[in-house]
């Protein structure tokens, strides 16, 4: 019986220890809902970096990539993953998307944290 709180207790912290990894290696990443699915994907990059340094001149431009997942033509507007190569310039960005709504091309665009779907189910319960 002591083996097997032992090994339950073990892969619960292994399982934590997973977690931080994952949450750590998206902590760069910030989450932009509210896009509409016409929006190229070339035409995302460039348009929210220019939305952002209008807001705020001062954040460097330097962004690693887009991510937005294909899906079906009709569908809701799907989340895009933007990765910043600064974790204060994202920073930066959301703390003025608490006071300051994020338009672009007239639509209102949301902007939260990225964390895995673990975390989420975590934070539900």
């Amino acid at each position: 019986m002591k083996h097997m709180v032992t090994a339950h207790n073990c892969a619960a912290t292994l399982t934590n220890k997973l977690l931080h990894r994952s949450n750590r290696s998206r902590k760069n990443n910030l989450c932009v809902r509210g896009l509409p699915e016409i929006v190229g994907e070339a035409d995302i990059e460039t348009g929210l970096v220019i939305c952002f340094q209008q807001s705020l001149p001062d954040i460097p431009d330097h962004l690693w990539g887009v991510l937005r997942a294909r899906g079906p033509k009709n569908s809701p507007p799907r989340v895009v993953i933007m990765k910043w190569h600064y974790f204060k310039t994202k920073e930066a960005i959301l703390k003025y998307s608490r006071t300051q709504a994020y338009t672009h091309n007239g639509m209102e665009v949301q902007l939260f944290q990225d964390v895995s779907p673990t975390t989420l189910l975590r934070r539900r319960e």
